[in-house]
């Protein structure tokens, strides 16, 4: 009945830890793809369900007071890691605001969970240029902010104005220096009336990261494209059967070649601040700094580890510029930091960095320890002044006496992986209490000597029984883990060879598209889950392996240009294989031998202005 009991605590304790999470975890929330806009342009008003879902749409009522909804969709995403699903529900708002100014678009609820509101900033209709409604198709760039710092982020964007449908184009991506580009989120569609008239745009951003201070120039940028030219071409039916104009004929019709370019932007960069005296430059919108403690009260038993998790969040920058922390071993306390988890997400109208590292910190003494502030200064963009996220010091109450700390050392010596010599317990000074005492004071008494013997024959018998099993679990997930790691290795190496010979093939084929194509693919393998956009991040990737990779990421680059180039020149694909297919295979074997390092598309930022 007692072991019935037991069971039953057992599993519904397993049951809660397990569904927990897709409860617990539920969020939502509410972005917009772009601001600020105009009275006459729209916007999507996007809404992210996280976690377990009620099968509830967002509550739109309250938005009809400040705009027309044009229209509404919905897609759902399910996926697993580690055994844990996570459901995400999304649903898309096209709006269109009916007056100017600032609105806010309240909390959105979904079921029981509402959205944090949010400011849209809608500016009046603008008046253009001169000459706009004459133009069937031009480019526009704005640039913001007008002065930036040093390794501060620009944002880009580009805008394509078409009143006539086009058949076919391309815009090429801004190449400046020094300065690191990135483009950033897909290319947006949206409505607008310039002078009467009314326009589709296309909207791209990139994010621009200055290198240096003094001018930046962004040279303007080509948009190159084919669209009607109002003429019926010929076919072959007029010439058979003399169609007239509106016969089978008029399917056929000529197109004509346009280009438009944006107009060219020159930058001011300033220098670091003199004020800024610490050893990172991070220059930000919002900057945060928050911990968690996998206790409280922060009580712990002397050698129990105890879990600190540092999460920083910047608003204006990468995740890879946000700087590691440092935090030492002392006297009282190890520090054992764990693999940092490094993010970059895109709010539609700057990047957010995080980077959250978790420490275990393993107390050797008792008594009372203190743990230091934590300071990081960053640079306040919005209001251009040195501004310091600090955490604050916490004290830890460590409990035992000093003959337990032996279980510290035990820790340490497993993770310094000597196991070699058996650890015995040292006793407590209370266990050497002779029995009479315990008469004397009325406690229990031990048991009989008869009984001894059996109960040391069970107890042995159980640790018999539990050595077997877990010698048993061991050997089989050893094996299970073999096998996988095995698996994983062999698809590995065939979809290298595979997205290898698919570079090959473009290149013999002396087709630059589907090398640049095939190229773009090889990268996502051989460097894992970081998407690459473009063949600049590829080369950049190149240098950082290896110098001698110079030929291969020259061969690149210039493939790169001769995809975005005006003209249309003469490549020679054998001559790229030969340069590049010793760097992919150098890069592939290193990745198999585990000797290299990941490495990201942005440069590094840590840099002294010149």
């Amino acid at each position: 009945m007692v072991m019935r009991r037991v069971w039953s605590v057992f599993l519904f304790l397993l049951i809660t830890l397990t569904f927990a999470p897709s409860v617990w975890g539920q969020t939502v929330r509410a972005y917009v793809d772009r601001n600020p806009i105009t009275i006459a342009e729209t916007v999507r008003l996007i809404v992210e369900q996280q976690g377990s879902t009620t099968g509830d749409a967002p509550d739109q009522s309250m938005l009809q007071k400040d705009f027309d909804i044009l229209g509404t969709s919905q897609s759902s995403q399910t996926s697993i890691i580690n055994g844990q699903s996570s459901i995400m529900r999304q649903w898309i708002m096209t709006l269109a605001p009916k007056h100017d100014g600032e609105i806010t678009i309240p909390s959105i609820t979904v079921g029981t969970q509402q959205s944090t509101p949010l400011v849209l900033r809608v500016q009046p209709s603008s008046q253009g240029t001169a000459g706009v409604a004459e133009k069937d198709i031009f480019l526009e760039s704005t640039v913001e902010p007008q002065r930036p710092y040093v390794q501060s982020q620009i944002v880009y964007t580009l805008r394509l104005y078409h009143a006539v449908s086009i058949l076919e184009g391309q815009i090429e991506d801004p190449q400046m220096s020094p300065a690191v580009v990135e483009r950033v989120g897909e290319d947006r569609s949206f409505d607008t009336v310039r002078d009467g008239r009314r326009y589709q745009v296309v909207e791209r951003r990139y994010l621009i990261v200055p290198q240096a201070s003094g001018s930046l120039k962004i040279p303007p940028v080509l948009f190159t494209g084919k669209v009607p030219d109002g003429r019926r071409s010929r076919s072959m039916f007029d010439d058979m059967f003399g169609n007239g104009p509106g016969s089978l004929g008029r399917k056929f019709q000529s197109a004509k070649i346009v280009r438009a370019r944006s107009q060219e932007l020159t930058l001011q960069v300033q220098e670091i601040p003199s004020g800024m005296n610490g050893d990172t430059w991070l220059p930000a919108r919002e900057f945060s700094l928050t911990e968690t403690w996998s206790i409280d009260p922060l009580e712990v038993q002397i050698g129990e580890p105890v879990t600190r998790t540092i999460t920083m969040q910047a608003k204006g920058l990468t995740g890879e510029q946000l700087p590691e922390l440092s935090i030492a071993d002392n006297a009282h306390m190890k520090v054992y930091p764990e693999q940092p988890t490094i993010t970059t997400g895109f709010d539609g109208s700057w990047a957010v960095g995080s980077r959250e590292q978790k420490l275990a910190l393993v107390p050797t003494q008792p008594g009372h320890l203190t743990i230091p502030e934590i300071r990081i200064q960053w640079w306040n963009l919005e209001q251009h002044k040195t501004e310091e996220a600090v955490l604050p010091a916490r004290d830890l109450t460590v409990l035992g006496s000093a003959s337990s700390s032996n279980s510290s050392a035990v820790l340490e010596s497993k993770r310094n992986g000597d196991a070699s010599e058996p650890v015995t317990p040292v006793p407590s000074l209370e266990t050497n209490v002779p029995l009479r005492n315990e008469h004397e004071h009325g406690l229990p008494t031990a048991p009989p000597m008869g009984q001894w013997p059996v109960m040391a024959s069970l107890f042995l018998v159980l640790w018999v029984l539990t050595l077997v099993g877990w010698w048993y679990d061991r050997r089989t997930s050893h094996a299970n883990r073999t096998s996988v790691k095995t698996q994983n290795d062999e698809h590995v190496r065939r979809s290298l060879r595979s997205v290898r010979e698919a570079v090959k093939k473009a290149c013999l084929e002396n087709s630059p598209t589907h090398t640049r194509e095939a190229m773009l693919q090889w990268a996502s393998v051989t460097w894992g889950s970081r998407v690459h956009r473009n063949l600049g991040s590829i080369a950049r990737n190149l240098s950082s392996e290896e110098s001698h990779h110079a030929d291969a990421q020259q061969a690149i680059w210039e493939l790169d240009r001769k995809l975005y180039a005006a003209q249309s020149d003469a490549w020679d694909g054998k001559q790229f294989w030969k340069h590049v297919e010793p760097a992919m295979k150098h890069v592939e074997k290193r990745n198999r031998t585990g000797s290299s390092q990941p490495t990201h598309e942005l440069a590094p930022l840590y840099l002294s202005s010149s």
